[in-house]
């Protein structure tokens, strides 16, 4: 996301009984376990982790402890076959290379290596699918993706090239209505009931009733006259970066300002920007980096309003001052027009990967709007709430958007701050 995309309606499944709702909750916690290597098997398919969720997909966070490289194996059945196609991630943790592949996997390993301590790991691993990408992520920075379209995984195998693996803490959510009778390992995956910290009641940045306060209805009506000019900050010609997972910046030259004349009332709480067109090409996702939009609140809290025209889906970065090579990282928003999946993720530095594609996405017309409020990071598309993410230390000064490819074409930008704009 590639910070990642739910929407609050899919947070809980909608059931007949009340027998069937902890089956049916869409969050789940993943018990502690441990997986060791046993013989030549590459796997241990008595130990997977199983999943109630859709074709949407799912997101699954997993503190593991490894004592060398760790495979990783998804299927989309509920019973694994050596003949069936699957996802196998592969985490060489001592070189920090990490790869995903699809196809039939062979389950015998010829490693009979003890475990060597510069390939242990102990940290956090996600995996996210939104049913057309699927990302992984180390210690919450992104790395590689690939595609895989309509795909309902149901189980997630362990397989440590040597040595163990320790599961101390994990998970997951789905993003749409979980299946209530989906096979569910006892040993591996919990009920939502057993975790208070993963109730609706506890999760204030995906239920409405804690979304931010900002109404269309609210905003002042704005005339030229009267709107301070941000004339400075305007997307110009596309400069190459990155991927759906990885931003590759090209510059994290700073060179527009806030302009205001003087014969112009500053301290409003509204600010309109300049209309814009920007281009992901020949890369994917190229953001303009020498020419943000600067936020001009003299408060963290805000919302940003717009509207867009857009060959493809949509990404809009927020970042400090220094950009996106600065040491606090830099907050990423996906609206997913052409899967109905939205995600905000959080990166701690950019990549320099150049990414090209053939895939062509549905064109997109409508409004956006994005709230920060009390650190709360929340997304609407057409004044329809999708997705919120508590962003912390992160003092949001620029935003930058881009198309995954194709022209997004941007008008009607409006800043409402929560007090005045810098005067």
């Amino acid at each position: 996301s590639a910070a990642q995309p739910a929407s609050a309606s899919s947070s809980t499944a909608v059931v007949s009984s009340t027998q069937q709702i902890e089956q049916c909750e869409s969050f789940k916690s993943i018990v502690p376990f441990t997986v060791a290597k046993s013989g030549t098997q590459k796997y241990d398919l008595n130990k997977p982790i199983t999943f109630p969720c859709n074709k949407d997909g799912f997101d699954m966070d997993l503190d593991i402890e490894t004592q060398d490289d760790l495979y990783l194996m998804l299927s989309d059945k509920k019973v694994y076959s050596p003949s069936d196609s699957v996802i196998e991630i592969a985490y060489n943790f001592s070189e920090k290379q990490y790869k995903i592949t699809e196809g039939v996997v062979s389950q015998a390993s010829s490693s009979s290596q003890a475990p060597g301590s510069s390939k242990a790991f102990n940290g956090r691993i996600r995996i996210m699918y939104t049913g057309y990408y699927l990302n992984i992520y180390i210690n919450n920075e992104g790395e590689p993706f690939i595609i895989v379209e309509n795909k309902a995984f149901k189980a997630l195998y362990f397989g440590p090239k040597s040595g163990k693996v320790d599961v101390t803490f994990g998970h997951m959510f789905c993003y749409g209505e979980a299946e209530c009778e989906a096979f569910v390992a006892p040993s591996t995956i919990a009920p939502t009931s057993a975790l208070p910290s993963f109730a609706s009641s506890a999760l204030p940045s995906l239920t409405s009733s804690a979304l931010p306060t900002f109404s269309s209805s609210a905003q002042p009506s704005l005339t030229p006259s009267a709107t301070p000019v941000l004339s400075s900050s305007v997307y110009l010609p596309s400069v190459p970066s990155p991927s759906s997972a990885i931003i590759s910046p090209v510059s994290s030259s700073q060179s527009s300002s806030i302009y205001v004349p003087s014969s112009t009332k500053v301290c409003d709480k509204s600010s309109s920007f300049m209309n814009a067109s920007v281009t992901s090409a020949p890369f994917i996702k190229m953001y303009d980096v020498s020419n943000p939009i600067l936020v001009p609140c003299s408060s963290p809290d805000f919302q940003l309003d717009f509207d867009v025209d857009s060959d493809s889906d949509l990404y809009v970065a927020f970042t400090d001052f220094v950009g996106f090579s600065s040491a606090s990282g830099y907050s990423e928003s996906y609206f997913g027009f052409s899967s109905g999946n939205y995600d905000i993720k959080r990166f701690t530095m950019a990549a320099n990967k150049n990414i090209t594609t053939n895939i062509t996405q549905p064109r997109y017309s409508g409004h956006l709007t994005l709230t920060y409020k009390k650190g709360i990071l929340s997304l609407y598309d057409s004044d329809e709430f999708e997705v919120s993410y508590k962003v912390k230390n992160l003092d949001i000064k620029q935003v930058f958007i881009s198309p995954y490819t194709g022209t997004a074409k941007i008008s009607n930008g409006l800043f409402t701050c929560s007090s005045v704009i810098n005067c």
